[in-house]
C-alpha cells in the first residue's frame, strides 16, 4: 500500500470513527429522554392508584 492510500485510509476510518461516535451520542440522548418520560409517566400512575386506594 502506498504512503497515500494509507494516509487516506486512515482519514476514513477517522471520520468513519466520528460519525459512529455522533451516532451513538444521539442515541443515548433519545434513550435518555424516553427513560425521562416513562419515569414521569410512572410517578403519575403511582399516584393516581394511591389516589384511589391501590397502595
Amino acid at each position: 500500500m502506498t504512503d497515500a492510500k494509507k494516509i487516506k485510509s486512515v482519514s476514513n476510518l477517522g471520520q468513519i470513527t466520528e460519525n459512529l461516535e455522533q451516532v451513538s451520542a444521539f442515541k443515548l440522548q433519545k434513550i435518555r429522554k424516553q427513560t425521562e418520560n416513562y419515569k414521569q409517566f410512572m410517578k403519575d400512575f403511582l399516584e393516581i392508584f394511591s389516589s384511589v386506594g391501590f397502595d
